[in-house]
């Protein structure tokens, strides 16, 4: 049992050495193998949500790499469960309408005008880069620009 913990240490250590010399100029490749975690954000779909480091671009709208998924049809609240699940394709424009509020009451807390607008997803990001401390807390250690690829 010693001889477990003693053979553990040398990894954790490695693991921080390699994640020390890790940088924004560091592949995503090489940060995954790490350990290190990306803070990609998340993109609507119809259904659910998908990480922007999971699409890709396909015209003018984005897929997940998996566009074949599966989601929950039939939801029962009361056993807080899903009762029956489908395989769905997932496929987002990039271009979408949107609202935002132009006029708040005094106090700010209620939105008594809104307009209409046309938005469109960014197809780049820059994604904070996080290291899992030995207590699991998240530590940023950077930030690396994350560009959404074309589809294959």
């Amino acid at each position: 049992m010693k001889f477990g913990a003693a053979a553990i240490l040398p990894v954790l250590l490695l693991g921080t050495a390699q994640a020390a010399m890790l940088g924004p100029e560091s592949s995503w490749e090489e940060i995954a193998r790490s350990g290190m975690i990306g803070g990609f954000p998340m993109i609507p779909f119809r259904y659910s949500q998908v990480s922007a480091d999971e699409l890709c671009i396909d015209g003018d709208n984005f897929k997940p790499l998996q566009p074949y998924r599966q989601v929950c049809t039939a939801f029962d609240a009361r056993l807080n469960r899903c009762e029956r699940h489908e395989t769905r394709y997932f496929s987002t424009p990039r271009t979408y309408a949107a609202s935002r509020c132009v006029k708040w009451n005094v106090r700010g807390d209620n939105c008594l005008s809104s307009e209409s607008y046309i938005a469109v997803h960014p197809t780049a990001y820059m994604v904070s880069v996080y290291y899992k401390n030995v207590k699991s807390d998240l530590q940023q250690k950077f930030k690396k620009r994350f560009e959404i690829p074309a589809c294959e």
